[in-house]
């Protein structure tokens, strides 16, 4: 009789792995020191966190759990990392409500699925969030810190398409929107391990080269008629996030890091936080050579005779109009003011 433990090993390793039990994350306390601050400074959002679990899971079963309405959001980190982060409606509505509103309501949340602007607006306060958490957190930290939130993710099967097949790092943040007025949960699924700086060996000619770095504040787009009447004094409005996602670019156009915008000494000054996601490069498209083509032969077609189309009946005559009657001069209408001649 062969012995079966082999295949009871094949089989336990092919099994999808089971999910630990929630359990109090190892930065819970950073969480809810810095994320209350970070929201009120970038969004002026009362918000508080009432509770930080970390578990570990499958991808499979991950995306299984994710529902029709929630909004799902691709992270990218800088060593090549992908990750998700996940609203429910109720933290997508809060959001949505104080970016656009102002005010944060106790209407009831709609039943809809989420769109492109929900997720523009969510990705945003979601990489002013992070940065601020890495800002803080020094140079060991989680992986997390240091992804950014982009692409909207259409759904649960597009959620598994974009994950490895590997075990996934899922803390769950249960927020407080608005001092009681609403409830809602993002949830982050990250490859495990904790990210730390690197630092790279070069000669001391090489460090003394000069470098020359361009922090960028925020990118948007304007209607071309709008920037065609731009002039010396108009004002630009720019999200509070772009306060804590300035971008440091290098000669290459490359993102070279990230960092903090504020002032030191009474002058401006950029806090380096995380680095960010290499940027992809334009591609230049190459044009095709010309092919010839080899000469057909194609029958020519004979063009009827004109002397052998049907002549078209003549239309028939339309009977004449009845003359209108004589309407008389209109009558007069008292009480309009004169108008003076130009």
């Amino acid at each position: 009789m062969s012995d079966p433990a082999p295949s009871s090993v094949i089989r336990r390793k092919l099994s999808p792995t089971p999910a630990a039990p929630l359990g109090e994350a190892e930065d819970a306390a950073l969480w809810r020191e810095v994320l209350p601050k970070a929201a009120e400074a970038q969004q002026d959002l009362p918000l508080s966190v009432i509770s930080v679990r970390a578990r570990r899971t499958d991808p499979d079963t991950f995306a299984a759990a994710i529902r029709d309405n929630d909004l799902i959001l691709s992270l990218t980190g800088t060593g090549g990392g992908a990750g998700l982060a996940v609203l429910d409606p109720v933290a997508l509505r809060a959001l949505t409500e104080i970016l656009t509103l102002g005010d944060i309501t106790t209407s009831d949340v709609p039943e809809r699925a989420a769109t492109a602007t929900d997720a523009a607006l969510a990705a945003d306060a979601l990489n002013g969030w992070l940065a601020s958490l890495g800002d803080e957190a020094g140079e060991a930290q989680p992986a997390l810190f240091s992804m950014s939130a982009g692409a909207h993710l259409p759904g649960s099967r597009a959620a598994r398409l974009s994950l490895k097949d590997v075990p996934l790092e899922v803390l769950t943040v249960e927020l407080d929107f608005g001092g009681g007025l609403r409830a809602g949960v993002v949830t982050f699924a990250t490859p495990p391990g904790r990210s730390a700086a690197v630092r790279h060996h070069a000669s001391p000619a090489c460090l003394s080269a000069p470098v020359t770095l361009q922090a960028e504040l925020t990118r948007f787009d304007l209607p071309y008629g709008r920037v065609r009447a731009m002039a010396v004094g108009d004002v630009i409005d720019l999200p509070t996030s772009a306060l804590a996602s300035v971008r440091l670019h290098g000669a290459d156009g490359q993102t070279a890091g990230r960092g903090r915008l504020g002032q030191s000494g009474g002058r401006r000054a950029i806090r380096l936080g995380a680095a960010s996601p290499p940027e992809l490069t334009r591609v230049e498209t190459v044009a095709t050579p010309a092919v010839d083509l080899p000469d057909i032969d194609l029958p020519e077609i004979p063009a009827a005779p004109l002397d052998d189309m049907t002549p078209l009946d003549p239309l028939p005559e339309e009977a004449a109009l009845p003359d209108l009657p004589d309407i008389g001069d209109l009558p007069p209408i008292d009480g309009l003011p004169d108008l003076e001649a130009p």
